[in-house]
């Protein structure tokens, strides 16, 4: 099955942007709960995203600098992997803080990848991945197609510029 499917480069206002990078974060935060579906990686998961969305976090040359959510006035530096926190050192996988600062490289590669898409009756984003093209749909428009490239999209999410 193929799907035509319009797309050009995003260029929204800010505003905008931070919807998108919103709506770009809850459906990282699904793909990070599939893919790390124990009870306390969740937990860290949820926790990354209200971090992330807080703006509670900021990236220095070599690292991000992530505020501590247990209540202190401090803050974690991440760099390569690495966090210092509690959790991290004490227990197995992931900590919140290493996990924000994953979702929100993912949310800046996205976003300066992505292109406004239509497919069907579903208006959105698309950005490509290593194994094709994901596309995240916004709200229901499916108006946005004069003067756009027009590309098409198969069942596995790929996408290929039409015959059209």
């Amino acid at each position: 099955m193929i799907a035509t499917v319009a797309m050009t480069p995003t260029a929204a206002s800010a505003s905008e942007i931070r919807e998108i990078a919103h709506s770009v974060a809850n459906a990282l935060v699904v793909r990070l709960k599939a893919a790390y579906p124990e009870p306390s990686q969740i937990a860290r998961i949820i926790r990354a995203q209200d971090i992330v969305l807080q703006g509670a976090m900021r990236q220095e040359a070599t690292r991000w600098t992530v505020t501590a959510q247990n209540g202190t006035a401090g803050a974690y530096p991440v760099t390569q992997g690495k966090c210092p926190c509690p959790d991290q050192q004490f227990n197995t996988g992931p900590c919140k803080h290493r996990y924000a600062v994953a979702l929100m490289e993912k949310i800046a590669v996205v976003l300066g990848t992505a292109y406004y898409a239509n497919v069907g009756e579903s208006w959105g984003i698309a950005w490509p991945e290593q194994t094709g093209w994901s596309f995240l749909a916004l709200e229901p428009q499916g108006t946005m197609t004069q003067g756009l490239a027009m590309w098409q999209i198969d069942v596995h999410g790929k996408l290929m510029l039409s015959k059209d």
